[in-house]
């Protein structure tokens, strides 16, 4: 799930209005069902929340956001960037493990708006600007790839995981081009033109030999 608080944020500054879809909409219900109230010196109102946690497993710390498909992607403007899919797990307030699939989270959506010039209702002579059409959104993405970020990243599939992991690379100037990687050393260490147009194997040479 891309970060949808930022995106919203466009939104609230400009006044415009925002309508909330189904994947925000699940994402607030899974963060709120597996949070509980804290209360303060019996405060009649949560002074915070936190995360409820499994009693008879307290090694384990949730929620857990474990990456199923891990992205390595060119934008436009030629840098790379990472982009995850996830699993994610909690506890809700009965104590069973609720799970949710969070897609791309590691980007936002910037939204820019047409404007009108609004007069003043009590001085003629001033104006106002107000939004009133969305004219374009952009992605923007928040984790940048390199062996840093990766690792984080790789660290947070599990040992028992992590063969079943999908690596996928993709070029935003390339329509419709997207790779799986076999190995998470190539995903890691290949430039990203190689891994995009890997070399043919001494088998497709023969094909293509035979056509001819």
């Amino acid at each position: 799930m891309p970060d949808y608080k930022k995106t919203q944020g466009y939104y609230t500054k400009e006044t415009f209005p925002y309508v909330v879809n189904g994947d925000q909409f699940d994402e607030e219900r899974f963060e709120k069902n597996i949070k509980r109230p804290v209360f303060v010196d019996g405060q009649s109102t949560p002074a915070s929340y936190e995360y409820r946690q499994d009693k008879e497993h307290p090694d384990i710390h949730y929620p857990l956001r474990i990456p199923i498909t891990i992205k390595r992607i060119r934008a436009i403007n030629g840098i790379e960037y990472i982009l995850t899919n996830r699993r994610c797990s909690g506890i809700n307030q009965i104590g069973d493990i609720i799970y949710r699939n969070s897609d791309n989270i590691e980007c936002y959506y910037e939204t820019t708006f047409e404007h009108k010039a609004e007069q003043d209702a009590n001085d003629p002579t001033l104006f106002t600007k107000k939004a009133v059409a969305v004219l374009e959104t952009i992605t923007h993405y928040t984790l940048e790839f390199n062996d840093e970020n990766l690792e984080k990243v790789w660290n947070d599939v599990p040992d028992n995981l992590k063969k079943t992991v999908s690596l996928v690379v993709k070029d935003e100037a390339l329509q419709g081009i997207v790779r799986a990687v076999k190995t998470f050393e190539e995903f890691k260490n290949k430039p990203l033109d190689e891994l995009l147009n890997p070399p043919l194997s001494p088998l497709d040479v023969q094909q293509q030999q035979r056509k001819r």
